[in-house]
């Protein structure tokens, strides 16, 4: 059994000692691991749910197993996705947590559904037919333009600068 070292708390807490990992053990192995151990169990639960009727759900003991085990897993991805956003996990460990969160939430959501119609995923629209005028950012009557809509600018900026150095030279102690 490998040895673990205990280090102590900072001074301003003498009395307690934690055992920490060792800087050189990465979170990653174990994971993996577990995140592979995840997907074996949504596999399972989607050959269930295939087999099973809707009817017949609630009177399946081994797919309500598998589906509470999933549940229980669901806060577990949030914080691997959380750290994941933080840096603590390497980014393709990180990748495989989401598309894993990604199924899971799939699978459970298509439990929830009686009917069990859960569709695709969205898919993105075709680029051709992209509306994107509500990008722009100008007006319409700004876009004729917009040299005129720059000097009114700049020229409010000048007036702004006159006015607050008009203020500070009134507040200005001789």
């Amino acid at each position: 059994m490998p040895e673990m070292k205990v280090l102590s708390s900072p001074p301003s807490d003498p009395t307690s000692e934690l055992p920490m990992p060792l800087p050189t053990e990465a979170p990653d192995p174990k994971v993996l691991a577990d995140l592979k151990v995840l997907s074996e169990k949504i596999d399972l639960c989607t050959e269930l749910l295939a087999k099973t009727p809707p009817s017949a759900v609630d009177a399946d003991e081994v797919l309500l197993g598998v589906i509470g085990f999933l549940g229980a897993c669901s806060p577990r991805m949030l914080d691997l996705i959380d750290a994941g956003t933080q840096g603590v996990l390497t980014e393709a460990t990180f990748e495989r947590c989401l598309e894993v969160n990604d199924r899971l939430l799939r699978i459970l959501s298509e439990c929830d559904d009686p009917d069990r119609t859960v569709g695709p995923a969205a898919v993105a629209g075709d680029p051709d037919k992209l509306d994107l005028g509500d990008l722009v950012l100008s007006e319409p009557d700004d876009t004729k333009a917009p040299e005129k809509n720059l000097l009114e600018a700049k020229k409010s900026a000048e007036d702004f600068d006159a006015e607050f150095d008009e203020f500070l030279l009134e507040r200005k102690v001789d």
